[in-house]
């Protein structure tokens, strides 16, 4: 299932003389701005003798400092309001057009699929004319733009309907803090827990089993063995654990809660933390907070009711 709508962006010549009809056009440029490619022609108003664009792609040499360059044919074809595929009919005399803008490879970019017989056409252009042929559709060129900042950038720009829906399920990391300032480095391999926007790993709670009113370390770590090390550690040392992981405090309301509790076992006394201990959760509740301060995905709300089951029932 794609997340981008391309209906989004106008059709091609739905409105008149608004500045909108060329806008797939225009996406299009941007987008292989974007990729690195030189922009040889864009798109322009009127006749366009078969070409919506012309760019220039460079090709470094893998074992000496030459360069080579393709120069492309880009045509077009803005679809996806009819769903209708891309056929061979929409790309008339591919090899005449190709030639008469001295291109050397031929880019379809079109926002649903090309038809069958398109696409054999154009893979012939490949087989026999000595050509470089590709064809982009919504399902790859979304591909690429999920893949760096700067497609996303053009995804906000051109879609921003399917951007908000989508921004909603992948919620970007709070800059809070400066670079580097609460890191959660894994205390066992310091491997950094919080990476692309999310955590995952475990935190305890530390206490001697002669004190079990005392909270003597906390302490966070990877799964797996760096996991196992720790506890095998503790039980050496005569310590009990509570653990827990990281990412089920890192939503919006079970970070709350994760506080809340603290609070209150602090309040009754029930726990005491030791000053090392204290640093430590303190630590570890700044580096979890810039991952919860915005709207919960669909995945974490599943989490949090499973969560406030569990409090019910306890």
């Amino acid at each position: 299932m794609t997340i981008l709508n391309f209906k989004e962006i106008p059709e091609a010549h739905g409105n008149g003389e608004s500045g909108l009809k060329d806008t797939f056009e225009l996406f299009a440029e941007v987008f292989f701005s974007k990729l690195g490619f030189k922009i040889i022609e864009g798109p322009s108003r009127g006749a366009d003798n078969g070409k919506d664009l012309i760019i220039e792609e460079s090709i470094q040499g893998k074992f000496d400092i030459s360069e080579s360059k393709i120069r492309w044919l880009v045509s077009c074809k803005h679809k996806a309001h009819s769903g209708n595929s891309v056929r061979p009919e929409d790309e008339p005399n591919l090899l005449e057009r190709i030639s008469l803008h001295k291109c050397s490879g031929f880019i379809g970019f079109y926002s649903t699929l090309a038809s069958s017989g398109l696409d054999a056409l154009i893979s012939g252009l490949s087989n026999t004319g000595n050509l470089k042929t590709k064809i982009f559709n919504a399902e790859n060129i979304e591909t690429l733009l999920l893949q760096s900042q700067s497609g996303i950038e053009l995804i906000e720009r051109f879609f921003p309907q399917s951007f908000t829906q989508w921004r909603a399920e992948n919620p970007e990391k709070a800059k809070i803090f400066k670079e580097g300032e609460f890191e959660l480095n894994c205390m066992v391999c310091e491997k950094n827990l919080i990476t692309n926007n999310s955590v995952e790993g475990f935190f305890y709670i530390i206490k001697k089993t002669s004190d079990l009113g005392k909270v003597v370390a906390v302490k966070w770590s990877c799964f797996g063995d760096c996991d196992k090390r720790l506890n095998h550690n503790n039980q050496q040392q005569g310590l009990m654990e509570r653990f827990d992981h990281i990412d089920s405090k890192a939503t919006p309301v079970t970070y709350l809660l994760f506080i809340m509790d603290i609070l209150r076992d602090m309040h009754s006394g029930s726990e005491i933390y030791s000053e090392d201990a204290f640093d430590k959760i303190k630590h570890l509740i700044c580096a979890i907070y810039p991952l919860v301060t915005r709207n919960m995905t669909t995945k974490e709300a599943e989490v949090l009711e499973g969560e406030l089951m569990m409090r019910s029932i306890g």
